[in-house]
């Protein structure tokens, strides 16, 4: 195991306290709070965590002069967590953040699709599942509706979605409409 001396300790918690009063600020009046993790010496994990889209998110924060990011984002996706994200810091540059792809993409999709999401392209094939609709589109996602709401299941290629609505029947439908 690695030990850190009290100057590189100090070091770190005092760029958690910067980058964490950075994401407060630019939260400020939105309700959310972002903390720092101060059992993370003891029970493992990231440095801070926030909600993003209803999703939590693991934060690793880094402030050295050797970037290794790919380590970085292991040992923050070893945090189990939706999403994750490492901010890192050298002397004299501003912070930047990492995100693996998983999450930038669910990111991007929650952004596109928003709360009030629906299939974006045509639907080749319904199938009443339970108390939902389940929809298959053109581009091979896999969408489920329940009452008002549509949420995106499986996106393409849908192995899985092909499995479960067979071959599809009906013909292409417009959504948007």
């Amino acid at each position: 195991m690695f030990f850190l001396g009290r100057s590189e300790r100090a070091k770190g918690a005092n760029a958690e306290r910067e980058f964490i009063g950075i994401l407060n600020d630019a939260l400020f009046g939105s309700g959310k709070a972002v903390k720092r993790n101060l059992d993370q010496t003891r029970d493992g994990g990231c440095d801070a965590w926030i909600s993003v889209a209803g999703k939590p998110m693991a934060i690793e924060i880094k402030r050295q002069e050797a970037l290794r990011i790919n380590a970085w984002l292991d040992q923050v996706k070893s945090v189990t967590a939706d999403l994750h994200a490492v901010a890192f810091r050298t002397s004299r540059n501003p912070w930047s953040v990492c995100l693996p792809i998983e999450t930038f993409l669910t990111l991007i999709r929650e952004h596109e699709l928003g709360p009030a999401a629906k299939p974006r392209a045509k639907i080749v094939s319904i199938v009443p599942s339970d108390s939902s609709i389940v929809a298959l589109t053109e581009s091979g996602e896999l969408w489920k509706r329940d009452g008002e709401a549509w949420t995106l299941i499986d996106g393409p290629p849908s192995v899985a979605a092909q499995r479960h609505l067979g071959n599809p029947a009906p013909p292409a439908r417009d959504v948007g409409s």
